[in-house]
């Protein structure tokens, strides 16, 4: 296993793992340094806007408030792999193999029950 921030330098990496006798290679997968920190930040998003739509329901339905009384969580971490562009001539395979940055994601799916009280 091999761990780099350095995508430039990825394809060169592969190379020096084939050319050191590397015959089955799983990846690269991309991930993020710290997911739990980006989906804690999500968690406080979400819950802040659910509550003030509950809120916002229960004063259209002439209610006082809404009482939050569940939250369920799911949902996880999305690792898509890296596309690797076709190899249009000879000479390029000579050159380390091309590696194109992407994006990673997070997502979560939370669902929320409220009461509403008068």
């Amino acid at each position: 296993r091999v761990t780099t921030k350095n995508v430039a330098k990825l394809g060169a990496l592969l190379d020096a793992l084939i050319s050191a006798g590397g015959t089955n290679i799983d990846g690269p997968s991309f991930s993020v340094d710290d997911p739990d920190a980006m989906l804690d930040a999500a968690r406080d998003r979400v819950v802040a806007k659910a509550s003030a739509r509950a809120a916002r329901y229960a004063k259209l339905a002439g209610y006082k408030g809404a009482r939050l009384v569940m939250i369920s969580e799911g949902g996880g971490y999305v690792q898509p792999m890296p596309v690797m562009p076709q190899m249009m001539a000879a000479d390029a395979m000579a050159k380390s193999v091309p590696i194109e940055p992407g994006q990673v994601g997070n997502s979560l799916t939370v669902q929320f029950q409220f009461v509403l009280e008068k």
